[in-house]
């Protein structure tokens, strides 16, 4: 039936909303297919056919029937596997709410704690809770779930496997690939992170646009070697134009185009054709020239542990001790990082933070540590964007003297900010169940609309 709905599907005869209806009848219907294979993959692999037709294994031989992956395949027997030994997660599937890669992802951390089913595969069903916020949400469990002794042992894995590995690809480029444990990982993106942003205001500066990790490339050399490539004098015809606002560079960036075009257009008038060849070989030296880069001190660390764990020594039912937007790290380690570190620590039993408020604009210092820590992400329900967070007013705005307190806070990244005081999105509700709704009337879009959405302005710290 399906086979023969799509020989004469016509996606133009729907309109928006009946489209997006069908999306999730087909997004169903993909979760209920991948379940049944799976199931009926481990009935096959008992009886045991991947001999008859000479396979290594189960797996080779699904892989071989349905075009994955070797290892997408045998992820999928294991999952069957865990139904039977997880009747939530099974009948959640069954039911077709969950993909094949929540499941697995929640699988995973129940063979450590059986006990955290319900709440994992609640989230994992929930459509507000990106992939990314799940995953962060089974490490935790993961972490809980471990003893001290098996938390380092963990730990000591990953150690022992970490690596740094360099090659050339096909293209001729340099490539990087890395293991490393948690706490290193945190330490070299801190170090990262002032440098990146020195590039990001220079190039703006310049009016050149580029991608977010084009830039974190660029402070890992600078880092390491304290040099760095000039950046080019103007904007190449790939790359985007400066804001509106930046007149003055936009018009020179145009007159230096105009130019360069009159030169090569004017190719028998020797001089200028001489002129336009020295310009283009400054502009070459000027990518590929390297200078000294002042280097700003190393960024913080910010590590949140609860007080009575660190006391103690151990982790119990709710605590935690992470490294947001990294990963848990043990409590051992957490000390350690403490010695040795610029740190941020935010303990859950500090300031009454909920008392200290300020009218207009400035939020003091407490305020804004404890905002990192109930708001990691963008608190719109499905954005998990990290970077660059502005702190909203949400309830009584700056202009009507609303106070800096966090009742009256909340985090949001720059393109949600932009629709919530300028497309008449409202935000609702509060932490753990905030509520993002649209306007009663969509407005018509507009350009402005289209400029807060620049990816390479969402890492820029607050």
């Amino acid at each position: 039936m399906l086979e023969s709905f799509l020989a004469d599907f016509e996606p133009g005869r729907y309109s928006g909303e009946d489209a997006a209806v069908l999306v999730d009848h087909f997004a169903r219907g993909e979760h209920l297919c991948a379940t049944g294979k799976a199931l009926s993959a481990r009935r096959a692999a008992e009886a045991e056919l991947f001999r008859r037709d000479g396979h290594r294994s189960a797996a080779e031989w699904l892989a071989g029937k349905t075009g994955e992956s070797l290892a997408g395949a045998a992820g999928s027997l294991r999952l069957a596997d865990q139904m039977e030994h997880h009747p939530g997660l099974g009948d959640a599937l069954r039911k077709g709410e969950l993909s094949q890669t929540r499941a697995r992802q929640v699988a995973d951390v129940l063979q450590l704690d059986p006990n955290s089913e319900d709440e994992l595969v609640e989230a994992a069903k929930d459509r507000n809770e990106t992939n990314r916020q799940l995953a962060d949400r089974c490490l935790r469990a993961k972490a809980k779930a471990r003893s001290a002794e098996d938390s380092h042992a963990a730990y000591e894995r990953i150690r022992a496997a970490r690596y740094l590995r360099h090659y050339t690809d096909r293209d001729g480029a340099f490539r990087l690939e890395g293991l490393f444990t948690p706490d290193a990982g945190a330490k070299l993106l801190a170090a990262l992170k002032p440098t990146r942003t020195v590039f990001f205001d220079e190039a703006r500066r310049l009016g050149l646009r580029e991608r977010p990790d084009a830039y974190e490339a660029d402070a890992l050399v600078a880092l390491l070697t304290g040099e760095r490539q000039r950046p080019p004098r103007a904007p190449s015809s790939g790359q985007s134009r400066a804001p509106s606002g930046d007149t003055g560079q936009v018009g020179t960036d145009k007159r230096a185009r105009a130019s360069d075009k009159r030169a090569t257009a004017s190719g028998r008038d020797g001089a200028n054709a001489g002129q336009a060849h020295t310009d283009q070989a400054d502009n070459a030296r000027s990518t590929t020239e390297c200078s000294s880069t002042a280097l700003p001190p190393p960024a913080s660390v910010h590590l949140r542990v609860d007080l009575a764990a660190l006391r103690r020594g151990q982790l119990e039912a709710g605590e935690c001790c992470e490294i947001p937007g990294v990963g848990p790290v043990p409590l051992e380690i957490a000390r350690e990082v403490l010695g040795d570190a610029i740190v941020r620590l935010v303990i859950t039993e500090g300031a009454d933070i909920a008392s200290i408020t300020n009218l207009g604009r400035t939020i003091r210092a407490p305020i804004r540590r404890a905002l990192i820590e109930r708001d990691p992400t963008c608190v719109v329900p499905g954005c998990d964007v990290r970077e660059g967070l502005e702190i909203d007013h949400r309830i009584i705005p700056v202009a009507e003297n609303g106070e800096a307190a966090m009742w009256n806070l909340a985090r949001l990244c720059r393109h949600h900010h932009y629709l919530r005081h300028h497309r008449g999105f409202r935000l609702e509700g509060g932490p753990g169940d905030w509520q993002w709704l649209p306007p009663e009337k969509p407005p018509p879009r507009d350009r402005d609309e289209s400029a807060s959405g620049d990816d390479d302005r969402l890492f820029q710290l607050e």
